[in-house]
């Protein structure tokens, strides 16, 4: 498709070309890239309405959220030592394996 207002690389330079901020945009898909382009159309304080269209006729997805586990390193790594470090991080994966 080769249209002023068709963008084909949503990492390009896309967001120099957008119409006036208060007309409605349709993103085609329903991924990720669909949701990093909204988030910048966001961002830029766009005002029309944002339109998802998949590809496919499917509803997003929701992503496996994994299990929970305690936040890492779950103190101020700041003054740690690199020994420190390495030490908090193989107990972090222990811990996290132990889980499994």
């Amino acid at each position: 498709m080769d249209h002023p207002r068709y963008f084909r690389d949503p990492w390009g330079d896309w967001e120099s070309r957008l119409p006036d901020r208060r007309e409605d945009v349709a993103l085609l898909g329903t991924g990720l890239t669909m949701v990093d382009a909204f988030l910048t159309l966001s961002a830029l304080g766009w005002q029309g309405k944002v339109y998802a269209l998949s590809r496919n006729g499917l509803l997003p997805m929701s992503h496996f959220k994994g299990p929970d586990y305690p936040a890492f390193p779950g103190c101020d790594p700041t003054g740690l030592g690199l020994d420190e470090v390495l030490s908090l991080f193989q107990a972090h994966c222990r811990q996290c394996a132990r889980r499994t």
